[in-house]
């Protein structure tokens, strides 16, 4: 099967209640922000899980020469 992976870093959360993340209506969904208690900027979120993939899947990133384009 395939499967995404979704991030959220400080979104409002106010919308959480009609979302079922993955069929599991008893989790809801949270954010970076909400769990540190901090604001969590996207810079650091990208930073952070590029090295845990890259850690835990014995990969290495390198940089786009051209950045993408975003539809």
């Amino acid at each position: 099967s395939l499967h995404g992976l979704a991030l959220n870093v400080s979104t409002d959360l106010g919308y959480d209640r009609i979302i079922n993340p993955c069929g599991l209506a008893e989790c809801g969904i949270t954010s970076l922000s909400a769990e540190t208690g901090r604001v969590a900027g996207m810079v650091e979120a990208k930073a952070a899980l590029f090295g845990e993939l890259a850690r835990t899947f014995d990969v290495e990133f390198v940089p786009a020469k051209q950045p993408l384009a975003v539809a």
